[in-house]
């Protein structure tokens, strides 16, 4: 009777660690396979929407949106997604996270100051911020002969990459003469322009004119804005009144 009762013990015992054992097996392994398979679903693509589109999308499908890297593309909208991670159409768990490549604005530099840099030092600075010149044009100056005396854009201001700039460069000072224009300018302010230019006040005409007032510059002997090689003298029409004359 003890043998029966002690093997039912023993058959007893090992009945339920068996099914222990079993239980944790269909508990741990097979049903989180079953439940994990369950719950994937085709990843779909929100390339070309905007962050907040993109997020809205995946959300009702149970996944999460989470910022990635990002790009310059100065021809999208900011923050356009450019790529996703996973990829689409891929079996993705529900819950997962989705890591989303978007564009940004393109960046922009200041713009640096070239003016009083010789052309070639100008054109290395250019290059050094991957600025890139346009067109070079000539003037005299007073600068130095191939030193930049102007530019565009201007200095300080933000410029893309590749921008476009244009230099003024210095011929140096003028071998000419450039007569000014002192129409209508007052008598006294006339004869300062004129030597401030480097010529010479010549003969003063007076003429009756009621139309202008006393001592206004009619007329000059020189066409303004004429280029002459050699100091001239330029001579005057003054106006004035018949009284003043007398």
């Amino acid at each position: 009777m003890k043998k029966i009762i002690g093997r039912l013990i023993y058959f007893a015992f090992i009945f339920g660690v068996v099914s222990v054992l079993v239980g944790l097996f269909v508990n741990f392994i097979v049903m989180p396979m079953v439940v994990d398979k369950g719950q994937e679903r085709m990843l779909l693509s929100v390339t070309g929407h905007s962050f907040e589109e993109a997020k809205s999308l995946l959300q009702r499908e149970g996944f999460q949106a989470v910022r990635g890297e990002t790009q310059s593309h100065p021809d999208l909208e900011p923050y356009t997604v450019l790529d996703q991670k996973p990829k689409a159409g891929q079996q993705v768990k529900m819950g997962r996270r989705v890591y989303l490549t978007l564009s940004t604005p393109e960046k922009s530099f200041p713009m640096p100051d070239v003016v009083g840099k010789t052309l070639r030092g100008a054109s290395l600075i250019l290059e050094d911020n991957n600025l890139m010149m346009d067109s070079v044009l000539y003037e005299y100056s007073t600068r130095p002969k191939d030193v930049v005396v102007r530019q565009y854009p201007d200095r300080g201001g933000r410029v893309p990459r590749n921008t476009l700039v244009n230099l003024w460069v210095s011929l140096g000072i003028s071998p000419f003469y450039i007569v000014p224009d002192i129409i209508f300018s007052s008598m006294e302010s006339a004869v300062d322009i004129i030597e401030k230019a480097g010529l010479e006040v010549g003969n003063i005409i007076y003429e009756v004119n009621q139309d202008f007032t006393p001592y206004t510059v009619i007329s000059q002997s020189i066409d303004p804005g004429r280029e002459v090689r050699q100091k001239k003298k330029i001579n005057l029409v003054v106006s004035t009144l018949p009284e003043t004359i007398e």
